[in-house]
């Protein structure tokens, strides 16, 4: 249950295929201690109940407490995280218990063979996975060179009541901000967002999570205008004149620059052909 929490979007974003293996393997424990308690005699069944209620209660006063009581997503994560990772060190080593017996009658009976590899194939899975630095599932492609140098460039501020009155909530993840709390702001539309947050929107979008106006230029998809949009620091002015070409462009690198037009010229290949 601890895993399913840590999954959600309110706790750690883009972790869904966290929490859909943690609820998989609720549903699965489940089964198993409903067989338990149906065939086990009344003091087992009540030593099922009462684990089963303190387990209850310590989800509930965790879900309280970090939904609640903290705001910060990064601290959301690091908290459930922490537990997480505790309560898996002990489900991995809960079988040592029977160790003891295995040694003594020197029999793997009490050992089966499957659960064995099972949990080791599970580790295995998860470390490789942890160690990856692409995941096809979270991430659909790699942020290359221009992509990174471009979000180096988006101004980091400190949030005020200023920004209070127009953003209290982050909406990607929609934890509220903290006063003081350095966060990203997106130049063109002056949306306020958690660092990390736009930082994991911006792997899989190129626009602002509100009003979805365009913030970097990508090499990898076609699917965006070419040429790439522009990068804007600041709105157009209003004034008598109406003026098409936007203003305070952000400044790239001169190589930087022709990876763009490179960019440019193979989407326009692209959508032509």
């Amino acid at each position: 249950m601890v895993g399913v929490l840590y999954g959600l979007p309110l706790v750690h974003p883009h972790r869904l295929l966290v929490a859909t293996i943690a609820a998989s393997g609720c549903i699965l424990q489940t089964i198993y201690v409903t067989i338990f308690f149906i065939f086990s005699d009344r003091i087992k069944r009540l030593k099922v109940i009462m684990w089963l209620l303190f387990e209850l209660i310590f989800i509930t006063i965790l879900i309280i407490v970090t939904l609640i009581g903290v705001h910060n997503l990064k601290t959301r994560s690091e908290i459930v995280g922490t537990i997480s990772v505790a309560l898996t060190i002990m489900m991995y080593a809960s079988p040592l218990a029977i160790m003891k017996m295995v040694v003594k009658t020197k029999s793997v009976e009490y050992m089966p063979l499957f659960i064995s590899l099972a949990s080791f194939g599970n580790s295995v899975a998860w470390t490789t996975y942890a160690l990856i630095s692409f995941d096809p599932f979270l991430t659909p492609y790699r942020l290359d060179h221009l992509t990174v140098q471009v979000l180096d460039k988006l101004p980091r501020v400190l949030f005020d009541e200023d920004l209070r009155a127009r953003d209290s909530v982050c909406c990607v993840c929609l934890g509220e901000f903290e006063l003081k709390e350095e966060v990203l702001q997106i130049p063109y539309c002056k949306h306020v967002f958690h660092i990390e947050c736009i930082h994991n929107w911006l792997q899989s979008n190129t626009t602002c999570p509100l009003c979805r106006c365009f913030i970097i230029p990508t090499t990898i998809t076609t699917k965006f205008l070419t040429p790439p949009p522009s990068i804007l620091l600041d709105p157009p002015q209003q004034s008598g004149v109406v003026s098409t070409s936007p203003s305070h462009i952000i400044s790239l690198p001169p190589q930087l620059q022709d990876e763009a037009s490179v960019s440019s010229n193979y989407n326009t290949h692209i959508s032509r052909e």
